[in-house]
């Protein structure tokens, strides 16, 4: 086997783990992100099956990005330009995606319970089959927002 795949599968068997823990607790994840992966989406916009779990993305660029099956719950994405991104299947259960552009993005099978998209561009964004429960879309300022 190739390194590669090796490392794919032992993503992927983490996520699976941390899948598994979450629906036997009924918990929200508190899995941290793994720096590494921080990094390596920063650098090369490319981070299918990563851990991104409270990663501060608030305002990136990061138009186009791939983030197939990756794990970004709680993360703040407030701002952040996801347009276009490959977001199938990715947990984003809780995070904060205030004000993000998601314009285009694919996001078929994503788990975005409890999310915050207020204000979020959601033009021609694929949702299908997407978790919506309790989802924020308001397009008001939110809690504490100035009147």
């Amino acid at each position: 086997m190739t390194l590669a795949f090796e490392t794919t599968m032992k993503r992927l068997f983490a996520i699976l783990g941390i899948a598994i823990m979450l629906w036997c607790t009924g918990t929200q994840s508190a899995a941290a992100a793994i720096p590494d992966d921080v990094q390596k989406l920063l650098d090369t916009n490319d981070c299918p099956v990563c851990i991104l779990s409270g990663a501060n993305l608030q305002e990136k660029d990061l138009q186009q990005a791939n983030l197939k099956i990756a794990v970004l719950a709680q993360a703040n994405l407030k701002g952040a330009n996801l347009s276009g991104a490959n977001l199938v299947l990715t947990d984003m259960g809780s995070a904060d995606l205030a004000g993000a552009l998601l314009a285009d993005a694919q996001m078929n099978g994503a788990n975005l319970n409890q999310a915050n998209l207020s204000r979020a561009d959601l033009s021609h964004a694929n949702l299908s089959n997407a978790n919506l429960a309790y989802a924020d879309f308001s397009l008001g300022g939110g809690v504490g927002a100035a009147a």
